[in-house]
C-alpha cells in the first residue's frame, strides 16, 4: 500500500515520488522515506522526488531527502529532483548540492534512465 502523503508512480524503471503537503518532519516525511525503501526494494534504477506539490519543507524535512539519497547510493540507484515552486524548498538546494535538479518530471527521468 502506498504512504497516504506520498502518490508514487513509474516509468521506464525510475520510481517518481510526489509529495504533498509540507515536510516538517512529522507523518508527511515518514511516508516518503517508507515510499522510497518500497520503491528500492522493488529494484528500481532511479529515483525522482517531484516536489511540485510540496509548499514547505524545513531541516527536517531535508534531512528525510537526504537519507533518501543515502539510501539510493547504497543500492547504486540514481536520484533527481524536479519541478520546484518558486523557491518552497530552497533548503534543500543548500544543503544537498549533490542532488541533480532538473525543471520537468521527463528531464529527470531521462537522467534516471541512463546507466
Amino acid at each position: 500500500m502506498t504512504p497516504p502523503h506520498v502518490h508514487v508512480r513509474w516509468l521506464n524503471w525510475v520510481a517518481i515520488l510526489l509529495p504533498a503537503g509540507s515536510l516538517l518532519g512529522g507523518k508527511e516525511t515518514e511516508d516518503l522515506i517508507e515510499a522510497a525503501r518500497r520503491a528500492i526494494t522493488d529494484h528500481f534504477q532511479g529515483l525522482v522526488l517531484n516536489v511540485a506539490q510540496v509548499k514547505f519543507m524545513n531541516s527536517s524535512g531535508a534531512g528525510s531527502i537526504l537519507f533518501v539519497q543515502t539510501l539510493c547510493e547504497r543500492v547504486g540507484a540514481k536520484m533527481a529532483i524536479c519541478c520546484e515552486r518558486s523557491g518552497s524548498i530552497s533548503i534543500l538546494r543548500a544543503v544537498a548540492p549533490s542532488i541533480p535538479w532538473f525543471d520537468t518530471e521527463e528531464e529527470a527521468v531521462r537522467y534516471c534512465s541512463k546507466r
